[in-house]
């Protein structure tokens, strides 16, 4: 699946009458562009005949949206990994080895899962940078790397386009080069 360009997520907007900036980030022209397709459904009979694993993918989003309270950054995750092409997993329960504990529960519960990779994703908010917090995060890191899983975390501004050097579409678009 190729990848959209920020030129072609702009006439995509225009087309559906949406309003869009030129100031406006790929991030935030794509997240419009998805919001309007949730509303109005159209994404899924298009997609459902283009594309077979993505809209696997966006059924599946939108019975996880049904019961599970995502933040703006989390649904922005979540439509970067459906143009890109991935099937995930949101708020899903991974099992500490036998015997381990974390914060008394016998497992983890990680933003998105990416089965495919052995791949997981967090989304970390404010409440990860108490001192707290960041020693739990690594602890949690640190046992899902020794079950083999790889961790990649970002922050609000990763994941918003804010941070300046950084570019959530192109990470995306350089994982799926490196076929990950």
């Amino acid at each position: 699946m190729k990848t959209k360009t920020k030129a072609d997520l702009i006439k995509e907007a225009k087309e559906k009458g949406l309003k869009v900036k030129e100031n406006m980030s790929k991030t935030d022209i794509a997240l419009l562009l998805v919001e309007y397709d949730f509303k109005k459904l159209e994404v899924v009979e298009e997609l459902g005949k283009q594309d077979s694993t993505l809209i696997q993918n966006l059924n599946h989003l939108k019975e996880e949206l049904e019961y599970k309270k995502l933040n703006v950054m989390e649904k922005v995750m979540a439509m970067n990994l459906l143009i890109h092409g991935y099937e995930f997993y949101v708020q899903y329960k991974i099992d500490c080895p036998e015997g381990w504990k974390l914060d008394g529960r016998t497992y983890f519960v990680v933003d998105f899962y990416i089965p495919d990779y052995e791949l997981v994703i967090e989304t970390d908010g404010k409440i990860h940078y108490t001192e707290e917090n960041i020693i739990k995060d690594r602890n949690k890191d640190n046992t899902l790397i020794s079950l083999g899983y790889r961790i990649f975390r970002f922050t609000w501004d990763d994941v918003m386009g804010s941070n300046e050097g950084f570019d959530i579409f192109a990470f995306f678009e350089e994982l799926k080069l490196n076929n990950i």
